[in-house]
């Protein structure tokens, strides 16, 4: 990669190159803890009887967004993944949108979808250990 998109720092003999594709995903993520650890405050403290205004609307719907997506393909299990898949499709969305700025996109790095696809692939495994067990899948996973 070329050094124009990215931010060298040096201690002594020692360089690190830090892409701003990287800088911008770390950034969104700092973003997204402290809204929705403020829209938590906030939606404890809404009344449900009054109409949704604000940081609490743009909360429900990013929720019904996220339902529309993945409710035909999970069907029964959709309010377990609502959580992982929010944070997915949030994340991405965000991370396509940032170029509009004039920021990298953090989705232009392979790497970045890499470290996406992994973190899927791990969330998979550890609820299929945890459905049929490890020794279950050692002995019919694997051809010896």
């Amino acid at each position: 990669m070329s050094d124009v998109s990215a931010i060298i720092i040096h201690i002594g003999k020692f360089s690190l190159q830090i892409q701003q594709s990287i800088l911008v995903w770390l950034g969104i993520c700092v973003f997204f803890a402290f809204f929705f650890y403020f829209a938590g405050k906030k939606i404890e403290k809404q009344d449900p009887s009054k109409a949704s205004k604000g940081i609490v609307y743009i909360c429900e719907e990013i929720y019904n967004l996220v339902l529309y997506v993945i409710k035909d393909n999970l069907r029964e299990t959709t309010k377990k993944y609502i959580p992982m898949f929010g944070t997915l499709i949030v994340m991405m969305i965000v991370s396509n949108l940032i170029g509009l700025i004039g920021l990298q996109n953090p989705t232009s790095n392979v790497s970045f979808n890499e470290r996406v696809d992994r973190a899927d692939v791990l969330v998979d495994t550890i609820e299929c250990h945890r459905r049929v067990g490890v020794a279950y899948l050692i002995n019919n996973a694997f051809i010896w």
